[in-house]
């Protein structure tokens, strides 16, 4: 198995879409509206996080307009919602990692749709805690997560990311608004019945 495989099917397992073999779960559970799950991978020498988004596009009402916040210590702004939420489970997710994460584990994050914003800014925290050379991002339908300044920081920092697309996403272009700029290498897949669907993501990777 792949890193890039790895990720799709753990960020598909949050939604029940597919179990797989050789992983086992470290954590999972959900706290208030944040959902995420920790698997280890010995084969990789990998842990990962993958967070679950919002796979319906009626959920995207409460995420489309909303004020940005100044990300402590990096340049830019982000969402400030999404990096709200992800303050609530900040505590947790350094728990888990610092229960099981190994010297030379690669640590893979990835989610889909709002969780892979919730990604982003996990990459970004645990970026202080660990050499980013060995942090691997993956996302699928991300939406924008911050201004051009934060783009071009998470850009500088981790070297490993991927953010997936299928043609004809809408989730991928929200919020509104010229303040908010994708980062991440972008890989387009091509256009799905329902091209936000993360089980669709899942079946063009792999």
């Amino acid at each position: 198995m792949t890193y890039e495989r790895l990720a799709v099917t753990a960020a598909a397992s949050v939604y029940g879409c597919q179990s797989f073999d050789g992983v086992r779960y470290v954590w999972s559970g959900a706290i208030d509206n944040v959902q995420f799950d920790v698997f280890r991978y010995d084969r990789l020498e990998c842990l990962v996080f993958a967070f679950a988004g919002t796979n319906e596009m009626w959920e995207w009402r409460r995420h489309i307009l909303v004020r940005r916040e100044r990300l402590k210590g990096f340049r830019g702004k982000v969402h400030r919602g999404w990096l709200a939420d992800w303050r609530k489970v900040q505590s947790t997710a350094l728990g888990a990692f610092n229960d099981a994460c190994r010297p030379n584990d690669t640590l893979i994050l990835c989610g889909h749709s709002y969780g892979g914003a919730l990604a982003n800014l996990a990459a970004i925290f645990f970026a202080m805690k660990m050499p980013a050379s060995q942090i691997r991002l993956y996302t699928y339908g991300c939406p924008r997560v911050g201004c051009r300044a934060f783009a071009k920081t998470i850009d500088g920092l981790i070297p490993h990311h991927h953010r997936y697309t299928i043609k004809g996403d809408p989730v991928t272009h929200l919020p509104l608004g010229i303040r908010y700029k994708h980062a991440g290498m972008h890989v387009q897949l091509p256009f799905a019945r329902d091209p936000h669907a993360m089980r669709n993501y899942k079946e063009a990777i792999t």
